[in-house]
């Protein structure tokens, strides 16, 4: 952590509360690090709002042309509260409505079908919308039919499906999808070249049924991030590289193919947005037990994705005051969460000092599936706040009683 940072963090007491910091800094560097993995490869990069859709966060994004992966109506709201334009939005996911479709393809923006069903809906906006607009672009999500390659999600690809999808669409005018998507999450290596590989299969027998491909093809997330060694130890039955190996890898797979030139569409998520948050907490009391001593904060796992979230996050202790008498020997501390729920430990750490009431404690690498996963238990929401190098910013306010009580009807 950044020693500015830090000194600010040991004084900053933001009400005695716990509070997120969506780092700017980091966010810019793994974004072009994400970029330069990818650069010798024609594409488009499109964020996945579910894994963090802080508005700071999807405007800095936006900002920085990279366009919004959307997978709801819901998703679809923020992107126009947040003023994005629907001609940068990829629509995806089983959980659409007409509305909401119309919304995109009014705006230019690009529609997956995720199943037959889902495709008929958006024939059905298209019929409704053909009088305003001609150029439609509507895709297809598919899965491949493979031991390896899991999916509940897209129209199972084979050649009678694929004779049905293309049916559909020229009811609407359109000889074949603009864009073709696949996407399995899998963040490994190995798993990347299998999937990379299945799916240069897949378009290979549809260019030689059909002569021809999409415009693009969407290959979807499964991105790794920078994983300090604390995270990187939880997947120990993955190998994970650097986000160069993954690009160089299909460079490769694509050059091979001999398919004709089509333009690539990444979903990154955790890939982008992993490193750039912390949760500051602090201590609020000390249970020292015959075994075991617990430091318990006004922090808890559903602030970091959930009570299921095995994720160890790495942990720094900032105590309130800089110049501390060190013991002589460590002792070890267990990082508990306010909840009443046994197993909300959010690791532990060893400490060559005393603990006091209103340290600090900070979890980094947090910013994948933390905020949008939590629901006020016990606690209300907690504040966040934007560090760009100089300063602290509080850009969400915490949530208050009121807000929760106004939901009510009577």
């Amino acid at each position: 952590m950044k020693k500015k940072l830090e000194d600010l963090i040991r004084i900053y007491q933001c009400d005695h509360d716990s509070y997120y910091i969506i780092d700017l800094e980091n966010l810019a560097n793994d974004l072009q690090l994400f970029k330069n993995a990818f650069r010798n490869l024609d594409h488009v990069i499109s964020y996945s709002y579910k894994t963090n859709y802080l508005k700071s966060i999807i405007q800095y994004l936006d900002i920085n042309q990279v366009k919004s992966e959307l997978v709801s109506p819901f998703e679809i709201e923020i992107a126009k509260k947040y003023k994005i334009n629907p001609s940068s939005i990829i629509y995806n996911g089983p959980l659409k409505d007409e509305e909401s479709i119309s919304f995109v393809l009014k705006g230019e923006g690009i529609v997956h079908a995720d199943s037959l069903d889902d495709l008929l809906l958006i024939k059905n906006v298209v019929r409704y919308l053909e009088n305003t607009i001609q150029n439609f672009k509507i895709g297809v999500r598919l899965s491949i039919k493979d031991d390896k390659l899991i999916s509940r999600f897209g129209i199972e690809y084979d050649k009678k499906n694929f004779k049905k999808i293309l049916n559909n669409l020229s009811e609407i005018n359109l000889d074949f999808p603009y864009s073709l998507h696949f996407h399995y999450p899998s963040r490994d290596f190995s798993s990347f070249e299998y999937r990379i590989n299945k799916i240069i299969e897949t378009l290979k027998e549809i260019f030689d049924d059909h002569g021809q491909i999409p415009k693009y093809v969407d290959f979807g997330g499964g991105f790794p991030s920078k994983m300090p060694d604390s995270v990187l130890n939880t997947f120990k039955n993955n190998v994970y590289l650097p986000i160069n190996n993954y690009g160089e890898y299909l460079l490769k797979a694509i050059n091979n193919s001999n398919l004709p030139n089509f333009k690539l569409i990444l979903e990154p998520g955790t890939a982008i947005v992993a490193n750039s948050m912390y949760l500051v907490g602090n201590i609020k009391s000390i249970t020292n037990k015959s075994n075991k001593s617990y430091l318990n904060t006004d922090m808890t796992r559903n602030l970091i994705g959930g009570m299921s979230n095995g994720t160890s996050y790495p942990i720094k202790y900032v105590s309130r005051f800089v110049s501390k008498t060190s013991d002589k020997v460590k002792k070890k501390y267990f990082l508990a969460g306010y909840t009443c729920v046994e197993g909300d430990l959010m690791g532990d750490l060893e400490l060559d000092i005393k603990p006091e009431i209103n340290d600090k404690v900070i979890l980094s690498n947090i910013g994948s599936y933390s905020n949008v996963f939590k629901s006020p238990f016990i606690r209300p929401d907690i504040a966040t706040y934007t560090w760009d190098g100089k300063k602290l910013k509080c850009v969400r306010r915490k949530q208050l009683i009121e807000d929760i009580a106004n939901l009510d009807l009577i």
